[in-house]
């Protein structure tokens, strides 16, 4: 069955169970450091799309909780459609804690704070404005004051110096109003905070973790950062943020300019930033073939343990070979994936060859396709894959290029040439396999399943 990409199951007895990119040491390390401040802490966990940071912070919170820590977590990108993220973050909050200690009566502290942190984290809000008075005036003024000071200059301009008593009057009570809404909404929170670390256990910091921020609005990311500063800077209280650092960057220079200082401007939220370290080639091959779920795929095809296992390895060498990011191993999986759905049970395939022909695509699919209408020599393609460590996948590659790419007249020279390198000179070495494998290959006959796999990648590329 052709599903979508499905996530690694995280569970609460065992978060570690599905950790095939090797996280859990990170996980261990990160926690002693969180364990290690009661005061306020903002940190971010950053990587390249495709990493794996939300299985990271999956994991993280239900190995904190499995040890006795209250954790929230917070999807930005499925809250953003709310002008204000205070909202949608508050709401969310209120959520879990009610359902985590809905037998807690009224009278209960926590229900106490918590009701006291969304009624003033209400009146936090800023009330919406018309738009050009509210650039006019940096959203200092209320409705009513607007329509007065309109009114007011439209009719006498010589009264412009009340108006602008108006102004400065109502700058000073808004700031003086926010100023004790702030400090008011802090103080509840860190009282709440505290309560909620006192009921699980006495297991301090209060986490939440924040994904998705990267694919957010740019002003709701932003905005939110700022709410979290501002509002959410209590002891006991600490924030990790899943994030890829250049999307992010993008959103501060689509705000304030492609001349701001995006690093610089996210150091004022962020304490500290940890970088994933990336995966090994084989580890998050691996994953994919796992959250593809490849393996019901194969169960019903004839050879289906051996294609299985040299598609992968020679994906892993190839992908090696030409150094593609994950984001692009994952775009070539999704790829192969459905190559594989489509294809009869009993048509043969070259396993090897799909692999490098769909790494050689995602990688230069100029090259790619400069080959397809016989433009450019394979020689500069036999030479990027020189580097791969297993010269039987060398010999698939050159033979590929070589059935794949040529006219009949020069596969059949290329062919001899082919023969004399892998078989007459390495007979009874190391490479006796190889050997056989490319007098196997030498056959001409050979062509149409390598035109058949190209075929199968054209198909599959019509998909978006």
């Amino acid at each position: 069955m052709l599903r979508k990409l499905a996530e690694p199951e995280v569970t609460a007895d065992n978060p570690f169970a599905n950790d095939v990119l090797e996280r859990k040491p990170s996980i261990e390390r990160l926690t002693y450091l969180l364990e290690s401040t009661k005061q306020p802490f903002v940190l971010s966990i950053e990587a390249p799309w495709g990493w794996g940071k939300t299985t990271f912070i999956r994991m993280w919170k239900a190995f904190l909780e499995s040890k006795g820590h209250t954790c929230f977590h917070f999807n930005a990108w499925q809250n953003d459609f709310v002008d204000d993220p205070l909202v949608a973050f508050l709401g969310e909050m209120a959520k879990h804690i009610e359902k985590e200690k809905k037998e807690l009566n009224s009278e209960e502290p926590i229900k106490k704070y918590l009701g006291e942190v969304k009624r003033i984290g209400a009146g936090v809000l800023r009330k919406a404005l018309p738009l050009a008075v509210q650039v006019a005036t940096h959203g200092l003024l209320n409705q009513e004051a607007v329509k007065q000071a309109v009114g007011t200059l439209s009719e006498e301009t010589d009264k412009f110096a009340e108006f602008a008593s108006t102004l400065a009057k109502e700058r000073l009570d808004k700031y003086e109003t926010e100023r004790n809404g702030i400090e008011a909404f802090r103080l509840n929170l860190e009282k709440l905070a505290q309560e909620v670390v006192a009921k699980g256990g006495g297991i301090s910091p209060l986490v939440f973790f924040i994904d998705e921020m990267d694919r957010c609005r740019p002003d709701f990311a932003i905005a939110l950062l700022e709410r979290i500063k501002y509002l959410f800077n209590v002891n006991q209280v600490a924030f990790v943020l899943a994030v890829d650092r250049t999307q992010l960057n993008q959103s501060v220079k689509a705000l304030y300019g492609l001349e701001s200082d995006p690093d610089g401007y996210l150091r004022r939220f962020i304490d500290l930033a940890y970088s994933l370290p990336p995966p090994t080639t084989e580890r998050f091959v691996e994953n994919l073939y796992r959250r593809f779920a490849m393996d019901e795929c194969f169960g019903t095809r004839v050879r289906s343990a051996d294609e299985s296992r040299i598609w992968r390895t020679a994906f892993v060498h190839y992908a090696q070979a030409l150094s593609l990011s994950l984001r692009v191993q994952e775009q070539c999986f999704t790829e192969m994936n459905i190559i594989w759905r489509t294809l009869p049970p009993r048509m043969e395939i070259y396993p090897a060859v799909l692999s490098f022909f769909s790494a050689l695509r995602a990688y230069r699919p100029e090259i790619f396709n400069e080959l397809r209408r016989h433009r450019i020599s394979i020689d500069t393609i036999t030479d990027w894959f020189a580097g791969v460590s297993d010269i039987w996948y060398q010999v698939w590659v050159e033979a590929a290029l070589i059935h794949g790419f040529c006219n009949s007249e020069e596969r059949r020279n290329r062919l001899e040439k082919f023969k004399e390198k892998y078989v007459k000179s390495t007979p009874n070495t190391f490479l006796d396999r190889p050997s056989q494998l490319a007098d196997y290959l030498c056959h001409d006959g050979h062509s149409g399943q390598m035109l058949s796999i190209l075929s199968q990648l054209e198909m599959s590329s019509q998909f978006r």
